[in-house]
């Protein structure tokens, strides 16, 4: 058993990737995605990969960009990490918090090639080492970010008659609250007529304030939309709480929620109603992984 195996090296490289249509976010559009491939080789010569990114690869999303990552994981964490044993995982999270605070992104690329690493050097896959593989599909959300009602409608009834998605996410917030809300109520009630058994929710990234959102957001439920995303600045943990106990549709934090202690500090104030495991904003697999218990314990977590 290579026991001993310790991080060598690792090495970074950016790649631009085109994608198929612009998305729209309530503070930015992108119409490609940057993302830093990591290649993390050991004292034995076992060779693994990571990838981080943030959306669009630029820095309008949690502060982080492509060129951050990479900078940071080059000067930062690998020099941090030489020598460190890959299977000490969490030495390798406290070595990485050490030399950089924050850069959860940089640090979830890092976490994913160590998880490579140690699935590699022993020969099983990394679900083995969370008690083996829970399902083996998942349905798949799909975002509806053209900002045009016509277009995310056209765009939904495709998905569902080529029966690829029937959970569909409306990006809000690109223009001013009583026009948007028009559009995004349009949209739902023509995708539940398309297919009642369609699920909806929006998005807002931020985009509201308190009021708007107790204006707009109840005739949301009367639309039947699901469910609201980080509708409030990321900061507002009361607004949040003050709005899931107000509304019968779930009300999700994003931005306001990143690591393990964020969650249990949202879940403790009822500031979300559910949790999305985010592998590279929650710092990494890991990481990830303890958030997601702190939420099974808070009952916020749905089992299948």
């Amino acid at each position: 058993m290579p026991q001993n195996e310790t991080i060598e090296a690792i090495e970074t490289r950016i790649v631009d990737v085109p994608l198929k249509k612009t998305h729209n976010h309530s503070n930015a559009s992108h119409a490609q995605q940057s993302l830093v491939f990591l290649t993390l080789r050991t004292s034995g010569g076992a060779v693994a990969h990571g990838e981080g990114g943030t959306p669009a690869g630029t820095a309008f999303w949690g502060g982080e960009s492509c060129e951050t990552i990479k900078c940071v994981i080059d000067r930062y964490l690998a020099p941090a990490l030489r020598g460190v044993n890959v299977f000490a995982h969490e030495q390798v999270l406290k070595t990485m918090d050490r030399a950089a605070a924050g850069n959860h992104f940089a640090k979830a690329a890092v976490d994913v090639a160590v998880h490579d690493a140690v699935g590699r050097l022993l020969g099983i896959p990394v679900s083995a080492l969370y008690g083996g593989q829970v399902r083996g599909s998942m349905p798949v959300l799909w975002a509806l970010v053209s900002g045009d009602a016509a277009a995310d409608i056209d765009d939904a009834a495709r998905m569902l008659q080529e029966r690829r998605h029937k959970t569909f996410k409306i990006k809000m917030g690109f223009e001013g609250p009583e026009t948007e809300s028009r559009r995004v109520m349009r949209t739902a009630r023509a995708i539940h007529d398309i297919a009642a058994h369609a699920v909806v929710t929006v998005d807002l990234n931020q985009a509201w304030d308190i009021a708007t959102c107790a204006r707009y957001l109840p005739q949301f439920e009367d639309a039947g939309i699901a469910m609201v995303e980080q509708p409030l600045p990321h900061w507002n943990r009361d607004g949040m709480a003050a709005l899931s106990l107000r509304l019968r549709m779930a009300v999700v934090a994003d931005e306001g929620l990143w690591d393990f202690h964020d969650a249990y500090a949202s879940f403790k104030s009822g500031a979300t109603g559910l949790y999305g495991v985010k592998i590279g904003k929650g710092g990494g697999i890991r990481r990830a992984y303890k958030a997601a218990a702190v939420a099974e314990a808070a009952a916020l977590l749905q089992k299948s």
